[in-house]
This record gives structure tokens, C-alpha cells and sequence, in this order.
């Protein structure tokens, strides 16, 4: 009777780990599914669709840096400024490292908040001194300030 009993037991946890494994990589097949036709989407300029398909994703993998980056990409093509703006953000919240992340929202933002823009652009530079993005970023803020001495 004991023997039965863990018998079944071990039936049932190996049940739940193939069920679990397989949950898995349903998850991933189906984030790729979503990238995948994004992709196709955008190559249509079918922005809107694009966008479905990457807020998919992102509903799968929400600490994606390159989802939130390709969202917020989509977003300024679409000129919604504000919400590509936040996904840009986002995408430096998650991964420090994505400079084009910082710069791509410190331009959309160069007039609204300057000293964001300035800050974004200033740890860009602290980073990678030799990233020209981030010098021409930089005149484009001390032309917004209208002195155009510095942006020289």
C-alpha cells in the first residue's frame, strides 16, 4: 500500500514537472510568436499592429529592455511623444547600459525638461566619452536654453 502511494506520488511530480517544463516553453514560443510578428509588421508599416504585438510580449516578459526600447521606437514614429518617452525610460530603468535608450528620450524631452535631458545626456557621456550622440544631444540642449555659445 505504502508502495502504491509513492508510487503515485512520484508519478504525479513528475507530471507536474513535465506540465511545468512544458508551460515554459510554451512562454517563450509564444514571446518569440509575438516578436516574430511584430517584425513582420513593422516591415508593413503596420505600426499599430506591430505595437499589439509587442505590448504582447511585453505582457509575457515585462522586464524586457529591448521590448519596452522597440515599443518606445514605434511610439515616436507615431509621434506619441509622451508614452515613447516613458518606454524609454523604462528601457534604461531595466538596463543602465542602453545609452540609445537615454539619448533617444533625452531629445524627445530637450524642451519639456531640460535638466532631465541634461542629466540623461551627462551620464551617457560619464559612460562612454566618446559617444557622439550624446555631444550632439548636449548642443541641442544648450540650444533650447537658447545659448548657443555652448552648443558651439
Amino acid at each position: 500500500m505504502r508502495q502504491r502511494s509513492a508510487r503515485r506520488l512520484v508519478a504525479a511530480l513528475a507530471m507536474g514537472l513535465v506540465v511545468g517544463l512544458g508551460a515554459c516553453s510554451s512562454k517563450e514560443s509564444r514571446f518569440a510568436r509575438h516578436l516574430e510578428n511584430a517584425e513582420a509588421f513593422e516591415a508593413e508599416d503596420k505600426n499599430k499592429e506591430a505595437l499589439l504585438e509587442l505590448r504582447s510580449a511585453l505582457q509575457i516578459d515585462p522586464k524586457s529592455a529591448e521590448v519596452n526600447f522597440r515599443i518606445a521606437e514605434l511610439l515616436a514614429k507615431e509621434n506619441k511623444l509622451g508614452d515613447a518617452s516613458f518606454f524609454y525610460r523604462e528601457t534604461t530603468r531595466l538596463d543602465p547600459n542602453r545609452t540609445d535608450a537615454a539619448l533617444a528620450e533625452a531629445k524627445l524631452i530637450t524642451f519639456d525638461d531640460t535638466a532631465r535631458a541634461e542629466e540623461l545626456v551627462s551620464q551617457v557621456i560619464e559612460r562612454e566619452p566618446g559617444n557622439a550622440t550624446a555631444y550632439v544631444r548636449r548642443s541641442e540642449i544648450a540650444l533650447a536654453r537658447s545659448k548657443s555659445g555652448d552648443a558651439l
